[in-house]
């Protein structure tokens, strides 16, 4: 099925507008939310508010907001639907944290990780601290949003425990990794979107294709990231490139690289050598674009995109749809 062309929402200059001034107040809410639940008397809240103030794209509890809005009839959030999406931005906040110590990350937002600040020991206590603020974010929210969101978590940590298994697999297939990426991405992007129908009490039929459509959007994000891990604004994306290249990370680029290149063996001999050098990556990328490697991963975002076109489409028009759909254009175009 072909999806329709989204229509954007559209500043004074005539492109699209940086935050729908619709429903830009949730996100202030989610803001005063974090500030809130971050007790400035605690140390772990002190360094954590670094990373969880610094701005982000707030993807995450957007998404909750404007599937709780769509299914309510555009009813304002409650202050505990308020409290469910800050709950799960402080569960992807803990993801980071987690996540810049598994990659040896150097930099987030465009600034130096915690890891590199103050030391993986206390970038891994800082990540439990935002788990503990989550839970106590969420705990109100019923014991079915609870076991859902348990349930993600597992998720996503067994596609971050495929993904390490796999590092440096150069026979990972296409189907292998979009298996990693629905669960360690889309899982929780899926689990946002539906989270926000069910507290709003929708119909099963909207439930599901609010998780549908987070699924696809979360696996286009992903595939856009490694896309970006290649061609990306560092100053933009807020981190260095070739970051998954150089700790093995196999992703969808390079995946059909190795499948289609003429030059394969030197390519995995390049990739297997224990040390990548400046001038071994930059054979390595341009291998990849050179076979088409950054095309076919596009043409693949595209296809989840349109996927979660096709699910939008079969909601009733509303105002709540029309900023997911601004918000779907916004990641057409996305550069960080």
């Amino acid at each position: 099925m072909k999806a329709a062309p989204v229509l954007p929402a559209v500043n004074k200059a005539g492109g699209p507008a940086a935050v729908p001034p619709l429903y830009s107040q949730d996100l202030l809410s989610v803001e005063e939310q974090l500030k809130q639940l971050l007790n400035p008397n605690q140390r772990a809240a002190v360094l954590g508010a670094r990373l969880a103030l610094s701005g982000g794209k707030r993807l995450r509890p957007r998404l909750c907001l404007l599937a709780y809005r769509y299914s309510s009839g555009n009813s304002t959030p409650t202050p505990g639907v308020y409290k469910l999406a800050t709950a799960i931005e402080l569960l992807h906040l803990a993801t980071l944290l987690h996540d810049d110590v598994i990659d040896n990350a150097t930099h987030r937002r465009s600034e130096p990780s915690v890891n590199i600040i103050h030391g993986n020991k206390t970038a891994v206590l800082l990540g439990d601290f935002f788990f503990s603020s989550f839970l106590e974010a969420a705990a109100g929210s019923g014991s079915d949003i609870l076991s859902l969101l348990a349930n993600t978590i597992s998720n996503m940590v067994d596609g971050e425990l495929s993904q390490a298994h796999h590092r440096l697999d150069l026979s990972l297939t296409e189907n292998q990794y979009l298996a990693i990426i629905e669960r360690k991405t889309a899982a929780l992007i899926a689990a946002a979107c539906e989270v926000g129908a069910k507290v709003a009490r929708a119909n099963q039929s909207t439930i599901n294709s609010f998780r549908r459509f987070g699924h696809a959007l979360g696996c286009a994000f992903q595939i856009q990231d490694d896309i970006l891990d290649y061609i990306g604004s560092p100053n933009r994306m807020g981190k260095a490139l070739y970051s998954d290249l150089k700790e093995g990370i196999i992703t969808l680029p390079l995946i059909y690289a190795l499948e289609h290149s003429v030059r394969k063996v030197h390519l995995s001999q390049l990739l297997l050598h224990t040390e990548l050098t400046a001038k071994a990556i930059g054979t390595i990328v341009d291998e990849v674009k050179k076979t088409g490697g950054l095309d076919y991963a596009r043409q693949q975002a595209a296809t989840y995109l349109n996927v979660a076109q096709e699910e939008l489409m079969t909601l009733a028009p509303s105002p709540p749809k029309r900023e997911l759909e601004w918000l779907l254009l916004t990641l057409t175009k996305r550069e960080k």
